[in-house]
């Protein structure tokens, strides 16, 4: 008995010395260099996100699998199915204290925006609009008429407070995920377009309207002028321009986006369409903006003021997008050029208002260099040595134009994952970098550099075991020889 109590005494104290943090298990790691740190510590965090992601999955696989989900589900499928009926505003208000019954409020809201998703994605293209029988009626159809309606008086409600916002966010990332407006018939598209618009007109998300425009053109979908199409019918005030403040940059590019992108062959798209409605109703002309002269405008406007934050991002985005719809050769003529040019030209400078226009020009040649194919790459080699020559001479450097310069050298490193590879596992930053920015670093070797940054690694520990052992066997000799 007595042994017995020692061994379980002995097995409770191993156990109590796992649980707690030990010396041992919050020793430092010493890393080799600097891409071995951040290609750890990326590992370390997609495990975590993997792990919260099943957690994530487990426990809403099991939400689904409560009777409170189950019973809301049939309430939510009863209402929806009775909207599609002629109801008057007394019917509306029913349907909505059923709705905002006791309970779990998050999970209502993302239940019931989940199932008007899924109506709209189920409409068929062959609905009437309200429109065609009466001129005075907006171009939606019932079904969409009445999901926004009920989703509105669901806004006023204190339960269902930002349901609008919550249906917004579903709508603009389902659009612009990877592939996700490729995978949507032409009235999955047109359905769901007209609900985004109809919402944000109600919340005034104007600035929300203007910068998923932006996104659209970016991505260069097919079925762009389909949605701006909508957002004309359905709310023209988005394209007035104030003739005392003039147009934003963005706002600018947008309106060169419609009439210098799209297929005009096919009538579907109503590319013809929007682009003369564009010029009759709001009296925007197809030729007054041009690609060339749109981009001598901003560089020489963040020239005369370079202290507008605000201003230079903006001006920053126009070019990625005027670039977007260009090939690698005109960015590299009409763009690159220039930014380089500033570049060189404010780097030897220390006025504050030059080292701004520097850390701009960096920043935007990086962005930049995305536009660039493979077939291109060639014209990034000099700006990647360029930027990598900056960095070495670090201690030159301010804290915020390193953190820009480690920004940009990423992106020029998407066509070049072995040259940054090897430049990371010999490069360090003498002081350290931003969070975000340290953030960026580890995304990048841990996705798209990743099978370089593990090859590189592995070399540099193989080359490091080496000269270790040679190391050895020197001192052992020069010991045999004195003894």
């Amino acid at each position: 008995l007595g042994c017995t109590d020692v061994y379980d005494n002995f097995a409770w104290n191993e156990l109590s010395m796992l649980e707690s943090p030990s010396a041992i298990c919050l020793r430092k790691v010493n890393y080799r260099n600097f891409l071995e740190e951040v290609l750890s510590n990326s590992k370390k965090r997609q495990r975590k996100q993997n792990l919260d992601l099943e957690r994530t999955r487990q426990r809403l696989k099991a939400e689904r699998e409560t009777s409170e989900y189950q019973s809301y589900l049939l309430v939510l499928e009863k209402i929806l199915k009775e909207l599609e009926k002629p109801v008057s505003k007394e019917n509306v208000k029913e349907f909505c204290d059923q709705l905002c019954e006791e309970g779990s409020v998050e999970m209502y809201q993302r239940m019931y925006c989940d199932y008007v998703y899924y109506l709209l994605m189920n409409e068929h293209k062959q609905n009437a609009l309200l429109s065609e029988s009466n001129s005075d009626a907006p171009p939606v159809t019932r079904r969409q008429q009445r999901l926004f309606s009920l989703t509105c008086v669901l806004e006023s409600r204190p339960e269902f407070k930002g349901v609008c916002q919550r249906m917004l966010d579903l709508i603009y990332y389902g659009f612009l995920s990877n592939d996700r407006m490729y995978n949507m018939s032409l009235a999955n598209v047109i359905s769901l377009g007209r609900l985004f618009v109809l919402c944000a007109r109600y919340s005034d998300a104007l600035e929300l309207i203007k910068k998923f425009l932006f996104d659209l053109f970016f991505f260069k979908s097919p079925r762009n002028h389909l949605l701006v199409r909508i957002v004309m019918d359905l709310w023209p005030e988005v394209f007035n321009c104030d003739e005392e403040e003039g147009m934003s940059p963005e706002f600018e590019a947008i309106i060169w986006s419609v009439f210098n992108s799209g297929d005009v062959k096919s009538a579907e798209m109503q590319v013809r369409d929007v682009r003369k409605l564009l010029e009759s109703r709001h009296g925007y002309a197809p030729n007054a903006l041009q690609a060339k002269d749109m981009i001598r405008k901003y560089l020489t406007r963040v020239e005369s003021d370079p202290s507008d934050t605000e201003t230079l991002t903006s001006i920053k985005y126009v070019l990625l997008l005027v670039g977007r719809a260009q090939d690698s050769l005109w960015v590299n003529n009409n763009i690159m050029k220039h930014l380089k040019k500033k570049m060189f030209e404010a780097l030897d400078k220390p006025e504050d208002k030059e080292q701004v226009v520097l850390r701009w020009s960096i920043d935007c040649v990086g962005i930049i260099s995305r536009l660039y194919t493979a077939e291109g790459r060639n014209h990034l080699l000099g700006i990647f040595e360029d930027i990598t020559c900056l960095l070495n001479r670090q201690e030159k450097l301010k804290e915020a134009t390193l953190n820009i310069c480690v920004s940009s050298l990423l992106y020029v490193g998407y066509h070049m994952q072995c040259q940054l590879a090897m430049f990371l596992a010999k490069w360090k930053p003498t002081i350290p970098l931003k969070p975000e920015i340290t953030e960026r670093v580890e995304d990048f070797v841990g996705s798209r550099g990743r099978k370089y940054a593990d090859i590189t690694v592995n070399v540099k520990r193989i080359e490091e075991n080496k000269l270790r052992k040679t190391r050895g066997m020197e001192n052992h000799k020069k010991n045999w020889q004195k003894s």
